[in-house]
């Protein structure tokens, strides 16, 4: 599975929450705890004090959709280069969504 790579690798990753058009908040953070039921992801600052921290039910998800920057078209893949690997979108319905992107280079 995709989040155990990225977990025990603590992969650099970048979180977006979108509810629709209740709310949306985007940080960068590491997946700190997985199971079979939740992701938690948490950013800590340079003291290793816990500064952003949320977990997303993997049970509520209805899909999900792996999107790998090498299979982009040219001038996606120009413009992310070196910044974002891959994104894995998880909707839990038609207007709530988590996008996790990998960061990084390719």
């Amino acid at each position: 599975m995709l989040l155990t790579k990225w977990s025990d690798d603590a992969s650099p990753l970048s979180v977006l929450l979108n509810s629709g058009d209740a709310a949306s908040t985007t940080f960068s953070a590491r997946i700190s705890d997985l199971s079979d039921k939740t992701v938690r992801f948490s950013r800590l600052d340079g003291n290793g004090k816990l500064i952003a921290d949320t977990s997303v039910n993997l049970a509520m998800v209805e899909s999900w959709e792996y999107q790998d920057l090498r299979e982009a078209p040219p001038e996606t893949r120009a413009n992310l280069q070196g910044k974002i690997t891959a994104a894995l979108i998880l909707r839990m319905s038609s207007d709530v969504h988590c996008i996790i992107y990998e960061l990084g280079g390719v």
